[in-house]
């Protein structure tokens, strides 16, 4: 890549947390979660790796990386939250049950 390009990543954590910031606890979904981390690693590879993306990239010699994290509902939001981001969470929720 030239000086100047740039290059955007998505990645999704696996981690459920709430608005708050409290750890979610007790959805099967963390056992989905359990069972894809431990085949990434029977193939040699890493589940979760946006978290660490951001050093990654410095240290393959990235300049200026930036790292912004936006909650991503598991399910459709209530009645008058952000109708983008309900349906953000449907869609979500949809692509676990496939």
């Amino acid at each position: 890549m030239e000086d100047g390009g740039w290059v955007e990543f998505h990645e999704l954590s696996p981690r459920l947390v709430k608005e708050d910031g409290s750890i979610v606890q007790g959805y099967h979904v963390f056992q989905l979660y359990d069972h894809l981390k431990q085949g990434f690693v029977e193939l040699g590879r890493e589940f979760d790796v946006g978290d660490d993306l951001e050093g990654l990239l410095c240290q393959a010699g990235f300049s200026n990386v930036q790292h912004h994290c936006f909650p991503v509902p598991l399910g459709s939001w209530p009645e008058g939250k952000d109708k983008v981001w309900s349906s953000c969470g449907g869609k979500h929720i949809a692509h676990i049950h496939l």
